[in-house]
């Protein structure tokens, strides 16, 4: 993690990797979601639209602090990221089906084959 350039973004994989989030729940994450009292963090509309809540390591909850004292953003954690998650996704679904199409292979098959 040390070799991530920018703290922002080394604090939003941390965050992910600590809470056990998937990546949209984590780039998704908004200020009012942390309860410190609690030492909880509210993931809303998670796998299957549910939400759910996850212990707060106090690590996490020194860097989100951290964070914090740098952006200030009134309301999203990571401002920005979620967009960034989604278009990748995105481009990656796509580029996934122009090779399968140009390899004439049908992945879904082959890992349905598989033992």
């Amino acid at each position: 993690m040390k070799n991530v350039r920018f703290f922002r973004y080394r604090a939003c994989f941390e965050t992910i990797y600590s809470l056990g989030l998937r990546v949209g729940e984590g780039t998704r994450l908004q200020i009012c979601d942390i309860d410190s009292a609690r030492m909880v963090v509210h993931v809303r509309n998670g796998k299957g639209g549910k939400d759910r809540y996850v212990p707060l390591p106090r690590r996490t909850l020194q860097l989100l602090r951290e964070l914090w004292l740098i952006h200030r953003n009134e309301s999203g954690c990571f401002p920005g990221l979620a967009e960034v998650v989604t278009a990748t996704t995105a481009i990656y679904t796509h580029l996934t089906g122009i090779a399968q199409e140009k390899a004439r292979v049908n992945l879904d098959e082959i890992m349905n084959e598989l033992p």
